[in-house]
C-alpha cells in the first residue's frame, strides 16, 4: 500500500466569473440559440443585462457557455407555441350558403361569432371578397 504524495501540490481552485458589461454570444453560442429557433440578438440582451446585474455569488459562474445553452434552452420551453385554432385560421373555405345566413344575421345586429373571423367591416374578414362585395350591394 501506498502513502499519499504529502508534498504533492493541491489542485488550484477554479474561481468562477462575472459576465463582462461587453459580452457578445460566440458564434458557437450564437448558433445554439438559431437551432433553437431563438432570436439570438434578444436573447443575448437579455442574457447580458440579467447576469450583468445579478447580485452576489449569484452572478459568478465558472462556465459561461453552459450557463448560456441552459438559458437558451428554458427560454426556448417557455416560448409560445403557434396554436392552430378557429380563432386565427379562415375557415376552409365553406360553401357560399353558409356565408349568407352568417350576414343576414350580422346584418340584422346578430352577434358576429371570433370563429366566423373577423367583422366585415374590419377589411380582414374570412368571408371570400366576392360574396362580401354582393352582400354589400344588397344581394340575398
Amino acid at each position: 500500500m501506498t502513502s499519499p504524495d504529502l508534498f504533492a501540490r493541491p489542485e488550484p481552485v477554479r474561481r468562477g466569473t462575472r459576465l463582462p458589461s461587453d459580452w457578445k454570444p460566440s458564434l458557437e453560442a450564437a448558433k445554439f440559440a438559431r437551432d433553437l429557433g431563438l432570436d439570438v440578438g434578444a436573447v443575448a440582451d437579455t442574457f447580458r443585462d440579467y447576469w450583468i446585474s445579478r447580485a452576489g455569488a449569484g452572478g459568478v459562474k465558472l462556465d459561461w457557455l453552459a450557463t448560456w445553452r441552459n438559458w437558451c434552452r428554458t427560454t426556448a420551453e417557455r416560448k409560445p407555441k403557434a396554436r392552430v385554432s378557429q380563432f386565427n385560421l379562415p375557415p376552409s373555405a365553406p360553401p357560399e350558403t353558409e356565408w349568407w345566413p352568417r350576414l343576414r344575421t350580422y346584418k340584422a345586429g346578430g352577434w358576429w361569432s371570433p370563429m366566423w373571423g373577423p367583422r366585415p367591416e374590419s377589411g380582414q374578414s374570412f368571408v371570400p371578397k366576392d360574396i362580401l362585395a354582393r352582400w354589400k350591394n344588397g344581394e340575398q
